[in-house]
């Protein structure tokens, strides 16, 4: 039992160092290809026209 709740501490502990969530991935996770776009279009790295013209090749 003892082993048990160290390795579920010691996997909680290193998501929190490493960052590596896995809450959130897939198709829906909000890190899709569409949802890079769309921050590189508000970050101002890519005009609108670039944005269409890119989201409907992704969509293709």
């Amino acid at each position: 039992m003892m082993i048990i709740v160290a390795l579920l501490i010691g996997v909680a502990i290193y998501y929190l160092v490493t960052g590596d969530n896995p809450v959130g991935r897939g198709p829906n996770g909000g890190n899709g290809p569409e949802d890079k776009l769309k921050e590189r279009f508000v970050q101002g790295e890519i005009s609108e026209e670039e944005y269409v013209r890119m989201k409907e090749v992704l969509r293709k």
